[in-house]
């Protein structure tokens, strides 16, 4: 291979340097031809829509790409948005709750990139199944050693606290990992660095709990259960009235006080956390002096104020807190957040709590409503209000660097409904082996006295086959809030052996007052196969005749090949005398087989008979259930008196 000579490229580059150099000084002396400045290119994201089935809102569903911090939350429509991404290849997966995760899609982002925002097609997640193989969640190749992992839990109140389940915050102890919990209890942390942590759960009115937790690289911690102590028994009648102001360098006053915990210094479980105002109550104090400490992220420690409760039953103090200046750097470019949140067919709308899922901030609302959030980053965020008695209100937000958003439409919490629920099923969801029989029922729970009809008419089983419902006075076994499906196990459109069955009760079954349900139930179930079904006398029984007229009777949901009933594969413990008689009978209506078994047995004996495994089908297929095996026993002889002549005739 020749070199070229480059004298002739040195030249070129220098003439085309020294051009570009003239022609911006000309730019900078003439402003009638400056080049306009162009607004920085949009972050290049990834959307799209998820649906759960037999649901209609999709809430609370977390879109990631794993081995990546890019999470997004879906909003009630099940719309998400992952921004802030690099060229290359993502794969995006969404996973909820009691659903198969699943792999949305793959894309490839050109360097350049072609277009800024990718979508992707609507998807659907169902419901998982235990024991069954669920979607694989994978991607072109392992996390990275260093890949983030997350956190998921849920925190439990005692039976009867006060407050509500969402009134919870959780931090990594030492880390700037926190975040809150939803209405429910349950919380989550995503991409946190590989390590040992120690998680701390707060609520007001309960001392702190402390969880040692490893997070792995790529994986997932939890889901953990985190059990709040009981309240601290109050051990005086004092208490301390305070407020929390946070205020940036430069001197002017946040608004969003909730960012800050304070406590008695030595003494944990006082820990409270101030309202939206930076209002805080700590009670149940003895008499003393007792130091107030309070911190928050990014923040200077506030100076420790003592206060003395040795002669006063309650004093106030204010406590304020600094932002440090590389905590103010870092937050330019941060949005604020503002809104209002009203109660239904209310006049005074304070106190509703208002917070972003997955993150720290919350906020309390005034008498009209108002709230605000400051210093928060861009980003796609769920917006929660709850208040005691309401349902929830959510809306979804999506946040632009420095953006200073009013959302337009207030959330409106609806007074609560005490809508009725399906509260558990017999079997139970998800339930494998069913036994296959001429009926097979399925009890169904509810939480309130159901109106039967709507509910006859709510309920569809797929794939389809034959049943019946039973509810209210029907049988004796039911109820107005038990009712029984009993699925036709012979005859047309009858249930099969190993096949999966769904049924699902609408929202349009009501209850006696005609309030529907709030969301439709579905449950899944399979049947098994070929097995002994029933036996007289059943395991554990007495058999109370002895003699071969009385037979053992078993009956299968099958027929059964009459070369494999044997004394092999019907077996005594003790063994019998004489070698028992078999016998096979079909039913003329199902084709199933009885087994009769006809012998002469011992009094006051206990048998055991086991059928083998060696019984086959019609079609030589085994049984599902054998061996099967029962125990009986058979009664003493019993020694009858010898009649008495009467007096009156001797």
């Amino acid at each position: 291979m020749t070199r070229r000579p480059v004298g002739w490229l040195l030249l070129l580059i220098v003439g085309i340097a020294l051009a570009g150099c003239d022609a911006a000084s000309q730019q900078a002396a003439d402003p009638a031809v400056a080049a306009p400045r162009q607004p920085p290119p949009a972050p290049l994201s990834i959307q799209g829509q998820v649906s759960l089935e037999g649901r209609e809102l999709a809430g609370g569903i977390q879109v990631y790409i794993p081995g990546t911090p890019h999470v997004s939350i879906t909003g009630p429509d099940g719309r998400f948005r992952l921004s802030g991404l690099e060229p290359g290849l993502h794969a995006v997966v969404a996973r909820a709750q009691g659903y198969e995760p699943l792999v949305l899609g793959e894309v490839y982002i050109d360097d350049p990139p072609t277009t800024r925002t990718f979508t992707l097609p609507a998807r659907l997640l169902t419901t998982s199944i235990a024991d069954e193989p669920t979607t694989p969640v994978s991607t072109t190749a392992p996390p990275a050693v260093d890949a983030p992992g997350r956190i998921e839990g849920e925190v439990i109140r005692p039976a009867g606290a006060a407050g509500e389940a969402g009134d919870c915050r959780i931090e990594l102890v030492g880390t700037p990992w926190r975040t809150v919990c939803d209405d429910s209890g349950r919380f989550m942390l995503w991409s946190i660095p590989p390590g040992v942590y120690t998680l701390r759960a707060l609520a007001t009115g309960f001392a702190p709990v402390n969880l040692e937790v490893e997070v792995t690289a790529g994986e997932l911690t939890g889901p953990l259960r985190v059990e709040l102590l009981q309240p601290q028994a109050a051990r005086g009648t004092r208490r301390i009235l305070g407020e929390v102001r946070l205020w940036s360098p430069d001197g002017q006053r946040l608004t969003d006080q909730q960012q800050a915990l304070v406590q008695i210094a030595g003494r944990p479980e006082t820990a409270t956390l101030p309202d939206s105002e930076g209002r805080f109550v700590i009670d149940g104090l003895g008499p003393g002096r007792h130091i107030v400490t309070a911190r928050a992220d990014g923040f200077q420690d506030a100076v420790p104020v003592e206060i003395d409760l040795t002669g006063v039953p309650q004093m106030e103090m204010r406590l304020d807190l600094v932002a440090r200046a590389d905590s103010a750097a870092a937050a330019a470019g941060q949005s604020v957040l503002r809104g209002q949140a009203l109660r239904e067919n209310d006049q005074d709308h304070s106190g509703i709590r208002v917070a972003l899922a997955g993150t720290a901030h919350s906020a309390t609302t005034d008498a009209d409503g108002t709230f605000n959030f400051e210093r928060l980053p861009a980003g796609n965020y769920r917006l929660l209000a709850q208040a005691e008695g309401f349902e929830t209100a959510q809306a979804t937000i999506d946040l632009a660097a420095g953006e200073d958003l009013s959302i337009d439409e207030p959330l409106v919490l609806a007074a609560r409904v005490d809508r009725p629920r399906v509260i558990g099923t017999d079997p139970t969801d998800g339930a494998r082996g069913v036994l296959l029989d001429a009926q097979i029922p399925i009890a169904v729970r509810f939480s309130k006295r159901m109106d039967p009809e709507s509910v006859r008419q709510a309920i569809r089983i797929d794939p389809p086959i034959a049943f019946r419902v039973y509810i209210g006075r029907d049988l004796p076994t039911t109820d107005f809030d038990l009712a029984q499906v009993v699925l036709e196990g012979v005859g047309v459109n009858s249930a099969q052996f190993n096949t999966q069955y769904r049924m699902t009760i609408a929202e349009t079954a009501t209850d006696v007052e005609g309030i529907p349900m709030a969301e439709p139930y579905s449950m899944r179930l399979r049947m098994g196969g070929p097995a002994v079904v029933e036996t007289w006398p059943a395991d554990g029984g007495v058999k109370a005749q002895l003699t071969p007229t009385d037979p053992i009777i078993v009956r299968f949901n099958v027929a059964l090949r009459i070369e494999s009933v044997n004394s092999r594969t019907v077996r005594f413990r003790p063994q019998l005398p004489q070698t028992p008689q078999l016998a096979l009978q079909s039913d003329p209506e199902t084709g199933w087989s009885t087994l009769l078994i006809q012998q002469t047995l011992r009094p006051d004996e206990v048998y055991r008979l086991t059928l083998e495994r060696g019984l086959r089908t019609i079609d030589n297929r085994s049984l599902d259930n054998t061996p099967y095996a029962i125990t009986f026993r058979t009664p003493p002889y019993r020694t009858l008196p010898l009649p008495t002549v009467p007096r009156s005739v001797r």
